[in-house]
């Protein structure tokens, strides 16, 4: 059971579900999602009879929240900055439609020290939810930010990151730790990647966790398109009732992509090795890659880092572009800026300033975009107006007499 302790001073009076008609809806990964005329109305919504400028998104991005109790936490659903394309003030037409920006429930974070990047994946949640209603007053739009003149070091590829982690298996039916593939009758197992736009000059630094189950010592080796880049030395563990299950062991491994042969499509195995002990077994914990990637737009969108801008001032250079490019500042998931820019000889040029905190961008052309998932329309809500209760028990269904 989880307790939060919120101020009184600071908590919101009452909830934004408390009054309107509200609609859910969910995404899987970060990026750029589309409401049309067409979901709209699957949804309920009139869009004869609205105003488009009132239309609103709430959410408080992905991420896990924070196990300290003195961490920062939203403490009701937060308004999001949003685009509405529309023709008319009174009406929702065929053509218009909203763009919003949607962050994964898994998090991404960048260690300054290793300028190593790693993740931390959701074992709660797979699914981001958003909120749609449309209210009384102007909803939030994207901003504009201004591009400076200043001349600073060029950054034409960026730090980027990828991950694989399945949570399938928790050995003891208890804690936070869950585990992916098992390595038993099956000891040889592919796991396939694309990497759009890898850099030439890219080193590959490839993380691997696993997990050995095994009386004595045993072996987790490692191939990249079948040339091998290391292994992974699992301990012995003891027999005994109430010792430990299971030995983790997580190490990186560094390989230029000269060498492994990398292109866009590359697999990575992994190989158990029992050393003789039938009983043997090992799970896959997951796979975290760190590599370079040529900035430039990959379809319709690309995410990118400034990992340089910890550093300083930073000039964003992206090649192949042109005035129908959108860059979207998403440091911030739930206030997205427009940035400004210049083009010249079909490269788009930009400035950040020096940042304590990793900043992340978003550029994106046209307007074909994945729809979120729709899931049904949300009673009104406010939990906020309650008054600070002595005991709070939370209960399924089932137990709702005995609670």
């Amino acid at each position: 059971m989880v307790f939060f302790l919120i101020s009184l001073s600071t908590r919101s009076q009452n909830s934004v579900l408390s009054n309107g008609n509200w609609y859910k809806l969910a995404i899987l990964q970060s990026g750029i999602y589309k409401i049309d005329a067409t979901l709209l109305q699957k949804m309920g919504v009139n869009t004869q009879n609205i105003n488009p400028n009132n239309i609103k998104i709430y959410g408080n991005g992905g991420c896990m929240l924070p196990q300290q109790t003195n961490a920062f936490r939203y403490n009701d659903l937060t308004e999001n900055a949003i685009f509405v394309k529309n023709a008319s003030s009174n009406k929702f037409e065929a053509s218009d439609y909203i763009l919003f920006y949607g962050q994964s429930p898994h998090e991404i974070v960048f260690d300054k020290s290793t300028q190593l990047f790693s993740h931390k994946q959701n074992i709660y949640s797979d699914t981001t939810f958003y909120f749609l209603t449309v209210g009384e007053t102007p909803g939030l739009r994207i901003s504009s930010q201004a591009n400076s003149a200043l001349i600073y070091p060029d950054v034409s590829v960026f730090k980027d990151y990828t991950f694989y982690e399945k949570e399938t298996f928790n050995i003891l039916l208890s804690g936070r730790e869950w585990f992916g593939e098992k390595f038993d009758f099956n000891l040889n197992q592919d796991f396939n990647f694309t990497i759009n736009d890898l850099a030439s000059s890219s080193n590959l630094n490839l993380k691997a966790s696993v997990l050995g189950v095994s009386t004595s010592p045993s072996t987790f080796n490692i191939k990249i398109n079948d040339q091998n880049i290391g292994s992974i030395p699992l301990n012995a563990i003891p027999s005994d009732r109430y010792a430990i299950k299971g030995d983790l062991q997580t190490k990186n491994f560094s390989s230029n992509t000269s060498i492994t042969g990398i292109s866009s499509n590359f697999k990575i195995t992994g190989s158990y090795d029992k050393n003789g002990n039938g009983s043997a077994y090992s799970y896959l914990n997951y796979f975290g890659i760190n590599f370079s990637k040529t900035l430039k737009l990959n379809n319709n969108q690309t995410h990118f880092y400034c990992a340089e801008c910890f550093n300083g001032n930073t000039n964003i250079n992206i090649s192949n572009t042109d005035n129908q490019l959108q860059i979207w500042d998403v440091t911030n998931p739930v206030l997205i800026t427009s940035q400004n820019y210049t083009i010249n000889n079909s490269i788009t040029y930009f400035n950040v300033s020096k940042s304590d905190t990793l900043k992340q961008f978003l550029m994106l052309s046209g307007n074909d975009f994945t729809a979120p998932f729709y899931m049904g329309s949300v009673p009104n809500q406010n939990l906020h107006s309650f008054s600070t209760p002595d005991l709070l028990i939370i209960s399924p269904d089932a137990l709702l007499s005995e609670a």
